[in-house]
């Protein structure tokens, strides 16, 4: 966060949890971020970092985050490189 914050970068936090959004000095939106309206909510601009804890969430995300726009940069967590793959249909920036 502070790498984004130092480039001027304006940041929204999504999670479901709503204790882990408590205190945090960015926007932020409880919600699933598997379901597009909340990502259309989130305002998507230029990036999105995609850290769920599951490969499959994270691929979801990718592809969601591709449909609603092409240009978007994408770093996607992947905890099993066989999942890599899949997400590179979405065309995620890295992986």
């Amino acid at each position: 966060m502070a790498f984004l914050d130092s480039l001027g970068e304006q940041v929204v936090i999504v999670d479901r949890d709503p204790e882990r959004l408590e205190g945090l000095h960015h926007p932020t939106i409880c919600g699933d971020v598997t379901d597009d309206y909340v990502l259309e909510a989130a305002g998507i601009a230029r990036a999105l970092i995609s850290a769920l804890d599951t490969d499959a969430g994270n691929v979801f995300v990718t592809l969601s985050s591709r449909a609603l726009r092409r240009d978007l940069v994408i770093i996607a967590r992947a905890r099993n490189e066989s999942c890599c793959a899949p997400a590179r249909i979405g065309s995620p920036t890295r992986n």
